[in-house]
């Protein structure tokens, strides 16, 4: 901006557009700031120098630090970069990118102008990377500032590390303790970045803070559990805690990303309701659910199996896993004990659900678990169950009369999920329930509890059970002695967990533990223990999720899981990307029980599946 005698006064201060210099004679174009008309003067040297006077700008002058000057271009080019690399992401991240998850990212979810998207490939096709690929590009664009992931507890340690090793992007671990000790001020509001449990997030005391905050991207991580159902096709939905969280959060915020790896349970209006999530006028019915999805490139939904997922030269991304299903006969001892705490179930199931005893209930479902599962196991739990209705008895006693106490034991199971391992707690209340309601009728249950325990302990007492001798028999198989084979086993139960690794050890082998007692950072370091020289990692289905022992190419499902998604999510641990062999997986099925009939059907029916 200039100013002088050769523009009227009405022009103001004139910016200019361009300069010549022309001999002893300056042009000047230039347009008045109050007038804003066009003026072209020409000048000449004397006239320019002594008459115009500089309003604003400055001289452009080059001794500016270079360095300042190199940086300040750096982060223009850096804050540009996305609209001239395509994938500028993948340039300034720890990744190494595979053709399917370059796919899912650029061609199906980054184009959508809203993104509300169910991811749900394969177990170990590298989920994590694409959403934190997708969110690097979000950032970039300055499309996203505040991003919420929640994820089962298992796997928030996962997400942060990964987050920040991967993508440079830290994420703060938001826990009960944080939340709690945040006095006066809210962990939600205060975090642009978080992760956290979602069975944190659902808890009456934390919900409400987390209701004030507004993210611009949420994330969840095995979606599968936010689940709702209908029985019926005029009934109400059933709606769990965390599917009541993901509605709220999905009004909420404009990017919500579900991501599973077992989306569809056999029930079309279960992944309806999962779907809704997304967007509830598209799928308001199952008719327009499968219009939605029918059509390749749906902007809400994408799967694929890690049998079509290659490396960019064409090979196969995974190598293929054989599955085997070792079926047995229990011995004669060991099947009269099982007819004899199977039929104890049966009488107990019926008068529970006459009197409508949930905790017995439970408690009898518990026992007929761990029956199956190993002889020590259901050994210890009948001996607990005989021990607590003793105190009771003995309680009863004292007070002149049977006072059974009354605590339900609460659990958020989805319909087609198993009931989970209780806490040392809830079995603690569990196992003190019972239909008895006179003392008489308490002493009966109390000597049919004695006299099984009997029955077991003498069956122990005849040798190794035969469900024992068979997984010796996969181990030796699979050349652990004389090629330190490492093998993955997955049981349902804490005792049988601390019967097998006794075993194991008593056999001259190294053992570590997983289970879902432990402390995040004793799952890390017992993962560590697994990479070593520990040959056998035994764990409950806490490592079924978050955990990755691709190093590891043998596992053994000592016990079955009776829904085939978590059985997907076990061989998942060692049957994803960085798998350098082949995978084999054991299971042990005695035929000869109610559970092991069905079970082999199970097994042949997913192995004929899958073709």
């Amino acid at each position: 901006m200039i100013s002088g005698p050769f523009w009227p006064a009405s022009a103001g201060p004139v910016r200019v557009l361009r300069t010549s210099l022309n001999g002893a004679s300056v042009r000047i174009e230039a347009v008045g700031s109050a007038d804003s008309q066009y003026y072209d003067r020409t000048l000449t040297v004397d006239q320019f120098q002594s008459q115009v006077q500089e309003v604003a700008g400055g001289a452009h002058r080059f001794d500016a630090e270079p360095r300042l000057f190199r940086l300040a271009t750096e982060a223009l080019r850096t804050h540009l970069a996305h609209a001239f690399d395509p994938q500028f992401a993948v340039s300034v991240s720890q990744v190494d990118p595979l053709p399917h998850q370059l796919d899912a990212v650029y061609r199906h979810i980054l184009p959508l102008p809203r993104i509300r998207f169910l991811l749900a490939d394969d177990p170990g096709a590298g989920k994590t990377i694409m959403a934190g690929l997708l969110m690097r590009e979000l950032v970039q664009r300055q499309e996203v500032s505040r991003v919420l992931v929640l994820c089962p507890k298992a796997l928030t340690d996962q997400w942060r590390r990964e987050m920040w090793e991967r993508f440079r992007e830290r994420f703060t671990l938001l826990t009960g303790e944080s939340i709690v000790g945040a006095f006066g001020q809210n962990a939600w509001l205060d975090n642009d970045r978080a992760v956290a449990s979602i069975d944190l997030a659902v808890q009456e005391h934390v919900l409400p803070g987390l209701e004030q905050a507004t993210w611009d991207l949420v994330i969840f991580d095995e979606a599968h559990r936010l689940s709702a159902y209908r029985y019926g096709a005029s009934a109400k939905i059933d709606k769990t805690k965390r599917y009541l969280l993901a509605e709220r959060l999905a009004q909420k915020t404009k990017h919500l990303l579900l991501m599973t790896a077992t989306p569809h349970r056999g029930d079309d209006e279960n992944f309806r309701l999962l779907l809704s999530l997304l967007d509830e006028t598209v799928f308001a019915s199952v008719h327009g659910m499968r219009h939605a999805l029918e059509r390749d490139g749906s902007p809400y939904f994408l799967r694929r199996m890690k049998e079509s997922m290659r490396h960019f030269d064409g090979r196969p991304l995974f190598l293929p896993r054989h599955v085997d299903t070792v079926s047995y006969p229990l011995e004669p001892h060991e099947q009269a004990l099982y007819e004899a705490v199977t039929d104890y179930v049966a009488h107990g199931l019926e008068k529970a659900e006459s009197a409508r005893n949930r905790n017995v209930g439970l408690a009898l479902t518990i026992l007929q678990r761990r029956l199956a599962s190993s002889l020590y196991a259901i050994t210890r739990s009948l001996e607990r169950r005989r021990d607590r209705l003793s105190e009771e008895l003995e309680r009863s006693r004292a007070a002149g009369r049977l006072t059974l106490r009354e605590e339900p034991v609460e659990y958020e199971v989805d319909a087609d999920e198993e009931l989970p391992e209780p806490s040392d707690e809830e079995e603690d209340v569990l196992f003190a329930a019972t239909t008895a309601r006179t003392p008489a009728e308490l002493e009966a249950e109390i000597r049919q509890l004695d006299d099984l325990i009997a029955r077991a302990h003498a069956t122990i007492s005849q040798g190794p059970e035969r469900k024992l001798r068979e997984f010796r028999e996969v181990v030796a198989s699979q050349t652990v002695a004389d090629r330190n084979e490492k093998v993955l086993v997955f049981t349902e139960h804490r005792d049988t967990l601390t019967y097998l690794t006794h075993k194991v050890r008593e056999w001259g082998y190294g053992v570590c533990n997983i289970h879902g007692g432990m402390k995040l950072q004793d799952r890390i370091a017992a993962e560590k223990e697994f990479r070593g020289p520990t040959q056998f990692m035994i764990a409950t289905d806490a490592a079924g999720e978050g955990i990755n022992l691709q190093f590891c190419r043998v596992m053994v499902n000592w016990d079955l899981p009776w829904n085939p998604n978590r059985l997907e999510q076990r061989m998942g641990r060692i049957h994803r990307y960085g798998q350098e062999y082949e995978v084999e997986i054991v299971n042990l099925v005695a035929r000869t029980t109610r559970e092991g009939a069905v079970l082999i059907r199970l097994m042949d029916r997913l192995k004929a599946m899958r073709g």
